[in-house]
């Protein structure tokens, strides 16, 4: 706690109240200890992750989860923070003994390569993840939940595990970390890659967040060509969903004769 002295952007206490805690945008959790953990006082209690988890939920906030040797994900397994996650908990894989002192690499996935938060680098640039120096440390799990997007992952005992997991959770947004360790990024890199990738993901995060209560819909095709007769998909993304009620989303098609259309759009999981 006497931290706050010697930094001037720092705080005591986490925001007790969900005034004073929605006055931010994003939350970078790392590996903090629930009050419930140990005889040291002082952590986290349920009162604070209900209004996390009201913060992400409702509020459109966005939350990075870091995770920690100590407690940060396993301490929590059974509070609210662990339904935010876009992974399961039950089934945590983290290196042990020996294993401590192997790197272990992390690489892009598809899903990964095509998110743009994640592009720190130019296009030749061989660098870019695989060639980072990687975690001795994870704690990752096999378990994802239903939205949950692999960003990038690593290999354990010959089977990949994911590394970074994005998903949507209500109007904001939670970014899973399975390691601690991006600061190896910065090795003889000047900060380039790493001040990149966290100041990327953190606008990222925050970007549900700032449009939320706007009633803005991005209309988009399923492709850019099509043969004739061939089926069309339209895709509508809303910035808040809780500003449209599903059954008033229509979208009305018109042709160059003034023929016109209404289709109403289904919403999916």
């Amino acid at each position: 706690i006497e931290y706050a002295n010697v930094d001037r952007h720092a705080i005591q206490l986490f925001p007790v109240t969900k005034k004073q805690l929605f006055e931010y945008d994003v939350i970078l959790f790392c590996d903090l200890k629930p009050n419930w953990a140990g005889d040291v006082a002082g952590g986290l209690g349920q009162n604070e992750l209900a209004h996390l988890q009201t913060f992400v939920e409702d509020h459109g906030g966005g939350l990075a989860v870091i995770a920690g040797p100590r407690f940060t994900p396993s301490a929590y397994s059974r509070s609210s923070l662990a339904e935010l996650l876009p992974v399961g908990l039950d089934k945590l894989t983290s290196p042990a003994g020996e294993n401590l002192e192997q790197a272990f690499p992390i690489r892009r996935t598809g899903p990964g390569r095509a998110f743009l938060p994640m592009e720190i680098g130019t296009d030749d640039d061989e660098i870019q993840y695989s060639g980072f120096p990687g975690p001795f440390w994870f704690a990752s799990s096999s378990e994802l939940k239903a939205s949950a997007r692999v960003l990038a992952e690593l290999d354990h005992n010959g089977r990949p595990l994911p590394a970074i997991v994005v998903h949507n959770v209500g109007n904001g947004s939670v970014l899973y970390h399975a390691f601690p360790a991006t600061w190896r990024w910065r090795y003889r890199t000047n900060e380039l890659y790493f001040g990149r990738y966290w100041s990327q993901m953190i606008q990222y995060l925050a970007s549900r967040k700032l449009t939320r209560g706007e009633k803005g819909i991005l209309l988009e095709t399923d492709r850019k060509q099509y043969f004739r007769d061939e089926p069309v998909m339209l895709i509508a993304r809303l910035s808040d969903r809780s500003t449209v009620a599903d059954q008033d989303l229509r979208v009305k098609i018109e042709n160059r004769s003034g023929f016109q259309r209404i289709l109403p759009i289904r919403p999916v999981s």
